[in-house]
């Protein structure tokens, strides 16, 4: 993980989270100024969007799953013209096993320790997947994320964004509305829900009111766009204010500490076995 730790030192960072195929990466790479093209995949109806053929230069590494994280260890990405660079993030709910989650974790922690400062946190929502079945796996994952991170993300809330991707302009206004829906809908089902039932509607109807709470903190990024909503998206992130060193804590959750805690002990059992 050290190896592929990005230079950072003496750079203001902004990290960008979020779910595996949310859009983190076309996003930075729209951001960096690159010029982006939608491609159809082959054998289904849908489109991705990449950076156009012949781009030279630093990238991010853009994949199109919607289930295994391209990006496995944080990549810092300098924006020209701007006075911070973007850490490009692995997805929330990485699959690729343990070690991975485990290498993400200390990678975003050498990130956050080796900067000059934090500006701020962009969290990315595929508003598509958002409004689709995966609706609870976004919601549950928002702020046991923010709490990974923060010991407290309330102070900080001028510098946490939620970013929507795949969103057409026209349903921009659209967004408010669904989540005050969501929500009403989540203090229904609370009142008839018992157990961990109950407990997982709870997270989540605090996750939507939070983004409620937060919208003036709403960006819309559309690669495709020419750089509409590329300049006014860098503007709001350059006035952002940077989050304390001392604000964070170290960034995993309690299964990755168990997970790292299992994994060494099956490679000690390995090596006993071998010697019996």
């Amino acid at each position: 993980a050290l190896e592929e730790s990005p230079v950072v030192v003496g750079k203001n960072v902004i990290l960008v989270m979020g779910p595996t195929g949310a859009g983190k990466s076309t996003s930075i790479s729209y951001f960096m100024g690159y010029q982006m093209v939608s491609k159809d995949l082959v054998n289904t109806f849908d489109e991705v969007v990449d950076i156009a053929p012949g781009a030279v230069g630093e990238q991010a590494d853009i994949g199109h799953s919607q289930v295994t994280s391209y990006t496995l260890y944080s990549k810092v990405l300098d924006i020209k013209g701007q006075p911070f660079s973007l850490c490009d993030c692995p997805g929330f709910e990485d699959t690729r096993g343990p070690e991975a989650r485990i290498t993400a974790a200390i990678n975003n922690q050498v990130v956050i320790k080796s900067s000059r400062s934090i500006k701020a946190l962009v969290i990315t929502i595929d508003l598509r997947a958002l409004s689709s079945a995966k609706r609870g796996d976004y919601l549950r994952n928002i702020l046991p994320v923010l709490e990974s991170l923060l010991k407290d993300p309330k102070p900080h809330m001028r510098s946490i964004f939620f970013m929507f991707t795949k969103v057409e302009l026209r349903k921009k206004k659209k967004i408010i509305p669904y989540l005050q829906g969501v929500q009403k809908e989540l203090q229904g089902n609370l009142g008839t829900s018992e157990g961990a039932q109950k407990q997982d509607i709870l997270q989540q109807l605090l996750a939507v009111q939070f983004m409620i709470e937060l919208q003036e903190n709403f960006l819309f990024v559309d690669p495709l766009d020419e750089g509409e909503s590329r300049a006014e998206i860098l503007s709001r992130l350059a006035a952002s204010r940077p989050i304390p060193h001392n604000d964070f804590k170290f960034p995993e959750k309690d299964e990755t500490r168990i997970e790292l805690n299992q994994l060494l002990y099956g490679v000690m059992n390995g090596a006993v076995s071998a010697f019996d």
